[in-house]
């Protein structure tokens, strides 16, 4: 489970230092190979791992909800599945509304 926690911390970051990277290369050098290969190579295994590790966590929680809470497990259940809910539900609004207060 802390596997999962430093892959979910590290690959994030891993897509924001490719913000940095140019994905087109120098403009004024034809002859060299454009950095996109290695951009969206590098954004594809950092999106895959990210799904890895979040499968991994969320695969943990259930089972340790299953351990812990023998007798109450399905409400327990019920929680987990509500706050993912909410979270997706409100992920989206919230998000916009930071980027439009206070921009990229």
């Amino acid at each position: 489970m802390v596997f999962s926690y430093i892959l979910l911390i590290i690959f994030p970051i891993v897509m924001g230092i490719l913000d940095f990277c140019d994905p087109h290369g120098k403009k004024d050098d034809f002859d060299s190979t454009p950095n996109w290969k290695i951009f969206f190579g590098i954004s594809y295994f950092s999106r895959f791992m990210q799904g890895a590790a979040d499968s991994m966590m969320i695969t943990c929680n259930y089972s340790l909800i299953a351990q812990t809470f023998k007798e109450e497990k399905m409400i327990y259940f019920g929680y987990v599945e509500a706050a993912s809910a909410i979270g997706l539900i409100l992920g989206a609004p919230l998000g916009s509304l930071i980027y439009s207060t206070l921009g990229y």
